[in-house]
């Protein structure tokens, strides 16, 4: 093999681990699947929202049907929840880690 071929073989194989790199970044972020409940531990209804302690202006919302509701592609770090009902109050907002991967967040309604 010539030395020009071995270099194209390398630099193939940089751009595909490359991509695979990318690929798994792309794939880091988190589904979040939310569940509200009551005191009662009964399902309720209306908006969470999930703010960047960090700051920034992208917040991730979902709106529950039976209490429950997904985000997509939320990025791993430290957000504060908050949940409000269709009528009343909001929930103070709370602390939440978000990892990577699947996670379920149980935000607890007034």
């Amino acid at each position: 093999m010539s030395f020009t071929t071995l270099l194209q073989q390398a630099l193939r194989i940089v751009l595909v681990s490359a991509t695979l790199l990318a690929s798994t970044v792309a794939f880091a972020d988190a589904l979040v699947h939310v569940q509200v409940r009551n005191p009662s531990n009964e399902p309720v209804d209306g908006s969470v929202t999930l703010r960047p302690r960090a700051g920034g202006d992208q917040t991730y919302r979902c709106q529950t049907e039976g209490g429950d509701c997904d985000i997509h592609g939320v990025p791993p770090g430290l957000y504060t929840v908050t949940f409000a009902p269709p009528s009343g109050e909001a929930t103070p907002p709370r602390n939440v880690v978000v990892p990577e991967g699947r996670v379920t967040l149980r935000v607890a309604a007034q």
